[in-house]
């Protein structure tokens, strides 16, 4: 497989942002602790202190949700260390999209992997255990409720309501069973279709289900599923949300946060509320506010709290309580010995908001490892691309541009009209400062007739254009083709197409190794891996 590196400031699907901060501008230097670079990770570990009271917390919460599933070798060892001080987490996070979703979530998990593997070797007296982070108290369904395979939308039709964790699976079946008859019958489709079938079948919820496909897809690098909303985990953390009851103090941070970035040159990502906690019920996940009376009031329901009595709430059942995205951040950092968080552009946007926040609750802020954006090529549409003319580059520009660029070069004839317009630009200036000589209002006049004749010549060059267009037609159309096979509906194709896809094609686990190979989070390039013949 050939690699290629392109910086992602040739990726126009990128957001401003994004190409920011992979090149390092230093309008948002105040807005995180550490570059991503390995050297910065010494005094990470430094600062990182994290309680024996705390990893004993969170190895007995491991070992409680993993008790049930096998675990390989590698797996206990990894929930043994972190019960040691000389071991720290990176972590990664997502929602539970429906069977993984796009690309991007196996680039993100592997991705974290690797950069554990990298510390280690950085560091070989410490221990680094990669985390993903369960998102299991998002509510959105919309968002995760469909995947695209070969093109074909699978759609998960139960919108249960509340948190995705606690949906059952019930009705998950049919959906399996169209994925099992898309995948067919290979070995590498076997070795899926008993993977999902244990995962998702049985009396368990969405939660535990999700968790074990991601810890049978990769539990063997090493990486350790966190759920974290047990009741031992959120009762550690429920001194900040006893604050962001009686308090509210994560509003007013953000807030100057939001201005300081606005006056940098980019947007928020996601406002902080007066309450930024939802309340946890059967199907639900509601917002608390406090009403005109001073009640604490749970949305969409008849919930009505004193202060005293949502703070009892909150001591007998801190499970119930749920961080939105604005507390999340904080709520991983204080229950994991974390070093760096892995993520994407928008991600990464929303951590660095939260800088004075962490500050405010003197907790470490994790350096903060862009994920790995990635361009699958099959050897074939590689071959394709090449004998079109094109630079790898020129992939994810605007495919009409693409035309244009192909016709100039494959015509015999010239179709620009660019030196003649510069001729007559230049006569007219002639012809404006003898009229204006003689009779100044009539310049504009002289600048109306050069407007309407570079007009005419402007629509005459496109009509040269359309008439070498069709004489090219099938050329063209592989363009497009080609564009629509890689970029499926205009869109980076990590952002679209299931993993499963490429499992499948290019030997399943043993592609998993090779990606986990070509990956690094810490090298700040947008990668192309091109197969080869």
């Amino acid at each position: 497989m050939q690699r290629l590196a392109l910086p992602y400031d040739k990726i126009p699907q990128l957001s401003t942002f994004d190409k920011a901060y992979q090149r390092g501008d230093q309008r948002l230097r105040p807005f995180y602790a550490a570059a991503p670079e390995i050297d910065n990770f010494a005094a990470a570990i430094q600062q990182r202190q994290f309680s024996a009271e705390r990893r004993a917390l969170l190895v007995q919460e491991l070992q409680a949700q993993y008790a049930h599933l096998e675990q390989p070798e590698i797996l206990k060892a990894q929930l043994a260390a972190l019960g040691q001080e000389q071991t720290f987490t990176v972590t990664t996070g997502h929602q539970p999209n429906l069977f993984t979703g796009p690309l991007y979530f196996v680039y993100k998990i592997l991705g974290t992997i690797r950069l554990a593997q990298e510390l280690k070797i950085a560091y070989p007296q410490y221990h680094f255990v990669p985390i993903y982070w369960l998102g299991e108290e998002d509510h959105d369904f919309e968002e995760i409720k469909h995947t695209y395979l070969f093109g074909r939308p699978l759609v998960w039709e139960d919108h249960q309501g509340g948190a995705l964790g606690q949906y059952k699976i019930d009705s998950l079946a049919p959906v399996l069973s169209e994925l099992f008859e898309i995948l067919g019958d290979s070995p590498e489709a076997q070795e899926l279709k008993t993977s999902l079938q244990a995962a998702f079948s049985g009396p368990k919820t969405y939660g535990q289900a999700f968790m074990e496909w991601v810890h049978a897809l990769f539990g063997r690098y090493g990486l350790v599923v966190l759920r974290a909303s047990s009741p031992a985990l959120k009762a550690s953390f429920s001194e900040v949300m006893k604050e962001e009851l009686l308090q509210q103090s994560s509003k007013a941070i953000l807030e100057k946060s939001y201005a300081e970035l606005e006056a940098a040159g980019f947007g928020p990502q996601a406002y902080a509320r007066d309450i930024n906690l939802f309340y946890l019920l059967p199907n639900k996940r509601s917002r608390i506010i406090q009403n005109e009376a001073g009640e604490y009031a749970v949305l969409d329901s008849d919930l009505r709290f004193s202060e005293a009595k949502i703070l009892a709430e909150l001591e007998q059942h801190p499970e119930r309580f749920s961080p939105n995205v604005i507390l999340r951040p904080l709520y991983q950092e204080q229950i994991l010995p974390n070093l760096a968080y892995v993520g994407g552009g928008g991600e990464l946007a929303y951590w660095m908001e939260r800088k004075a926040q962490f500050a405010h609750y003197q907790t470490p802020f994790p350096i903060l490892v862009r994920r790995n954006s990635v361009q699958l090529i099959d050897a074939r549409s590689a071959k394709n691309w090449q004998a079109l003319g094109f630079d790898w580059p020129q992939l994810f520009e605007e495919t009409e541009t693409l035309r244009q660029d192909f016709v100039r070069r494959q015509t015999e004839h010239e179709l620009s009209f660019e030196a003649e317009q510069a001729q007559i630009k230049a006569l007219f200036e002639q012809i404006g400062e003898k009229t204006a000589a003689v009779e100044p209002t009539l310049k504009a006049s002289v600048a109306a007739q050069e407007a309407q004749i570079q007009k005419s010549l402007d629509k005459l060059q496109k009509r040269l254009m359309r008439a070498e267009k069709q004489k090219m037609d099938s050329k063209l159309n592989k363009i497009q083709k080609l564009q629509n096979k890689l970029l499926p509906k205009s869109k980076l194709q990590e952002r679209y197409s299931n993993f499963m896809e490429f499992y499948l094609r290019l030997g399943g686990p043993k592609w998993l190794d090779q990606l986990l190979q070509e990956l690094n989070p810490l090298q700040k390039d947008f990668l192309l891996l091109i197969e080869e013949d």
